[in-house]
């Protein structure tokens, strides 16, 4: 009978992606000596951030790296496929300087994904994924994944050419902001809460 069950499992258990080959021709190569985003701190130079490539694999080859989303004073933020479950993350990336505060944000989240599952805005509030560790000679970097959010608020008010939000966007905006974690300011034109609009994103 235990075979069978493993036989079963086996049968539903769907194969890994395949790593990406991304080209290396085709396309032009901005050079070295040209500095990007973090690559212009010192704290790069010295090796404090970990110098993350498209294409690089990570936590025993389950994700790998497609493309940058951002950067900040405590890490790179990098769009990557979940190979084994055929899906897109984002890692964050600390500097390893800042393994505490992945730690203390982790723990964070925990408390978050604990919080009344029943409350409207619970499942529009980001948690973390899972964790690892990326060894590196000279201090390792710690590693957040979580699932890929959408613009900021600011972003999306300035795509927008009204200017302004909808009704249904506001009563969406409401929920999200009364959940535990997110944070909001009172508006200085209006007796209403609004969302911080450049640290708050839309759930993907």
């Amino acid at each position: 009978m235990a075979s069978i069950q493993k036989w079963a499992r086996g049968l539903l258990r769907r194969a890994s992606w395949v790593p990406l080959r991304f080209p290396t021709t085709g396309f032009e190569v901005i050079p070295a000596t040209e500095l990007l985003g973090e690559e212009q701190f010192d704290e790069f130079k010295t090796g404090n951030y970990y110098p993350v490539n498209v294409g690089d694999l990570f936590a025993s080859d389950k994700y790998q790296v497609v493309g940058k989303l951002g950067f900040g004073s405590t890490s790179t933020v990098w769009l990557a496929r979940n190979l084994q479950e055929h899906d897109y993350i984002t890692l964050k990336i600390f500097a390893r300087d800042h393994g505490d505060t992945c730690r203390d944000e982790f723990k964070t989240y925990q408390i978050i994904d604990k919080a009344n599952p029943a409350h409207p805005g619970h499942r529009h509030v980001r948690t973390a994924l899972d964790t690892f560790t990326i060894g590196r000679p000279g201090g390792d970097h710690q590693c957040i994944v979580q699932q890929p959010m959408w613009d900021s608020w600011k972003d999306l008010l300035l795509r927008n050419p009204t200017g302004r939000f909808s009704e249904a966007l506001l009563k969406g905006a409401y929920n999200i902001s009364s959940a535990p974690s997110i944070t909001y300011t009172p508006s200085a034109s209006s007796s209403t809460q609004t969302l911080k609009p450049t640290t708050s994103c839309m759930p993907s």
